[in-house]
């Protein structure tokens, strides 16, 4: 699966603070405030020093010309992954997949709708088929990272999370397939 990002900028994260702000030093030097997507607590990925990359701006009506793109975590075997901290990306790299059939048990539907009002929630896709009925799905980003190296939801309470749990098992209690899609 490709997802084209913007061009990124890597550098170090410095800090993360006010749940909208972080400080990076880029690699050229210079140390910038970038936008943080992401307001929850995010703390397995608040790793001051670790390796991160910027998405630039040049909209002279934001207030800060970077955000935060991609983190890269050490993993028990001594490699790094990624992780987005963007959580206007996620859907879109979910999207991807499903369109690609890249997630296996949710592939070969015939439509895909976005944004789907179900039982008073929104949910993020809708899959239908004529054959197979549809396939509500609710994507959720993963940030909370544990030393077994595996990702965890949520990292804080979610009320809305919650609220979309409940829209999905009373959907899969109906008969309906209910996705909780973990990215």
């Amino acid at each position: 699966m490709t997802l084209r990002y913007p061009a990124l900028v890597p550098g170090v994260l410095l800090k993360r603070y006010k749940r909208f702000l972080a400080d990076v030093r880029l690699d050229d030097g210079r140390e910038v405030v970038a936008h943080c997507p992401n307001t929850g607590s995010m703390k397995a990925v608040n790793v001051p020093g670790a390796r991160v990359w910027l998405s630039p701006s040049d909209n002279p009506k934001r207030k800060l010309a970077w955000t935060w793109e991609l983190i890269a975590l050490p993993q028990p075997d001594g490699t790094q992954a990624l992780a987005s901290v963007h959580t206007g990306r996620t859907n879109r790299i979910v999207e991807a997949a499903l369109d690609e059939g890249s997630v296996a048990p949710l592939a070969g539907y015939a439509t895909l709708k976005r944004e789907v009002k179900v039982e008073g929630a929104r949910l993020d896709f809708q899959l239908s088929d004529p054959a197979r009925g549809s396939a509500y799905i609710e994507v959720k980003q993963v940030t909370l990272k544990e030393a077994d190296g595996h990702g965890y939801f949520p990292d804080a309470v979610s009320v809305r999370g919650t609220k979309h749990l409940q829209t999905l098992a009373r959907l899969a209690q109906a008969g309906e397939r209910a996705v909780l899609l973990f990215c």
